[in-house]
């Protein structure tokens, strides 16, 4: 059996997110939040993001996704004419720490993070904090509170809804008053919806509805895997009603759930373009629910001349041509009934580590199987005044994507604070608000990967009208062709499914 097609993909509502990686997954890892309490309380302090040892500290670069990011970075700071900028590596690991910081070209340092004591020094030193340690929902929050604590903006690739819940309720005000920006969901699994939806927004002014339509062919590291299982594993009821609100991060249109902000429970034929089935798209939870998040922040800062609509409507689904596939994708991808229904998935999915049917922790696609992966998202959207535009989106593998995404939001953390005005746009926010105003958008699409020529750049434009429907036509199809050669790449052993990162051996 093989874990990356999408016959196999584990369901949206089990999937928390595809760019993290675990840097707790045992019991001794996992931070007991009662130690929390032990920590600084959030204080009036004077504290300044300009005077730091480091521009951009990367946690938990050890696994898979951190091992990118550290490879994007140091491929761009390593160009001829880039601004230099003082960087570290901080995790658990020091000997893996040690290794990756020898085969980068731009010197890094190395810090430990493995303790609370640790982890506040660590987050002392950086005007920009880049975390890509999870299960985030069991050790993601004391990230964010030393970030609060100390003044540090904080950037991460979480899709997990309930952790970023949890973080709004807690933290926004506190972080807002002190001008701190705790930046969520910067990575593949949400970048792309917003950008299409925001520059929509800016395109057309207020509108009625978003439709985003997902194509995607890529895999699953191991430490997403292993963070989902966790994730389940942990759900408490509260947390399960949450993950299944659907404005559980805000943007009520209505005062109440209206049937075209549910979440897809059935397949259907789409209202625009007939010819395809509508499915749950990997990244249906996570996408509209920081786009709505996108829509209250814009909506409480009206000068800011960016408004998605008082009936704002946003739906993203994944397509197939037959009813039949796209039925079958349902059963696998749909939402979850119950809590127990996830408590008995998170124990069929640890099952399968042990027969080597899924990567462990660490692993995830080598560079050659990358290249076969990629996403293509058209998002269509109609104005309050009856005009419609559309966003068409194009990369390469995901994971890349999360680490373009996520180091060129940091970047601009670190370079356009004058932009980005975070005494004014504080808070516990989504990429879209955060970056208004700033070079984001052209950081993540003027360079590929690494700044490596063979890899693929992100390919992004906004046009009048809606694209036609054998347009939407030849990109299912050509996804479902580029799905079926790659798994007989991968089956014939001609393609690694996944591997240890170079940087860490």
């Amino acid at each position: 059996r093989l874990p990356c097609c999408p016959e196999q993909r584990l369901p949206s509502w089990v999937v928390a997110d595809r760019e993290k990686e675990p840097s707790c997954r045992d019991g001794g890892g996992v931070m007991d939040l009662d130690e929390l309490d032990e920590l600084d309380p959030v204080e009036e302090v004077d504290l300044s993001t300009q005077e730091r040892e480091y521009g951009i500290v990367i946690n938990g670069a050890t696994g898979y996704t951190g091992c990118l990011m550290v490879e994007h970075l140091d491929g761009i700071l390593s160009q001829e004419g880039a601004k230099p900028m003082k960087w570290a590596l901080a995790g658990r690991d020091l000997t893996k720490l040690r290794r990756m910081a020898r085969k980068c070209k731009t010197a890094p340092a190395v810090l430990l993070a493995r303790e609370p004591s640790q982890l506040a020094n660590v987050t002392g030193q950086a005007r920009v904090l880049v975390n890509c340690a999870g299960p985030y929902l069991l050790c993601g929050e004391d990230v964010v509170l030393q970030c609060v604590n100390q003044v540090t903006h904080y950037i991460d690739v979480s899709g997990e809804v309930v952790f970023i819940a949890k973080m709004i309720q807690k933290y926004h005000e506190k972080a807002k008053q002190r001008g701190v920006m705790i930046v969520h969901c910067s990575g593949a699994v949400c970048a792309p919806d917003e950008l299409i939806c925001y520059s929509l927004a800016k395109r057309l002014g207020p509108m009625k509805q978003f439709r985003e339509y997902f194509l995607q062919y890529g895999s699953m590291s191991g430490g997403t895997f292993n963070t989902n299982i966790a994730t389940m594993e942990h759900l408490t009821q509260e947390d399960f009603d949450t993950m299944n609100d659907p404005f559980c991060l805000g943007g009520n249109r209505a005062g109440c759930v209206r049937e075209v902000d549910e979440d897809c429970k059935k397949v259907v034929a789409d209202p625009i373009y007939p010819s395809v089935f509508l499915m749950p798209a990997y990244n249906e939870k996570s996408g509209q629910r920081i786009i709505r998040r996108s829509c209250e922040l814009f909506e409480d800062r009206p000068d800011l001349g960016v408004a998605y609509g008082e009936e704002f409507v946003c739906t993203i689904r994944d397509c197939h041509m037959s009813q039949k596939a796209a039925e079958q994708g349902l059963m696998q991808v749909g939402p979850v009934p119950s809590l127990e229904a996830a408590k008995q998935a998170a124990a069929h999915m640890k099952s399968t580590l042990g027969a080597g049917q899924n990567p462990n922790a660490g692993e995830g696609a080598p560079a050659s199987t990358r290249s076969i992966y990629s996403s293509e998202v058209f998002g269509v959207a109609e104005s309050e005044s009856g005009e419609w535009a559309y966003g068409h989106y194009t990369s390469g593998d995901a994971y890349e994507v999360t680490a373009m995404a996520c180091i060129a939001g940091a970047m601009v953390m670190v370079e356009e604070l004058d932009r980005v005005k975070p005494k004014e746009r504080g808070g516990v926010i989504t990429p879209a608000y955060a970056f208004h105003g700033s070079t984001w958008i052209e950081r993540m699409t003027s360079i590929p990967f690494a700044c490596n020529k063979d890899s693929c750049k992100i390919t992004f434009e906004v046009k009048d009208g809606k694209p036609d429907e054998d347009t939407i036509v030849s990109a299912v199809k050509a996804k479902t062709k580029k799905i079926a050669q790659g798994q007989s790449q991968i089956m014939k052993g001609q393609l690694k499914a996944w591997s240890q990162s170079a940087l860490t051996m």
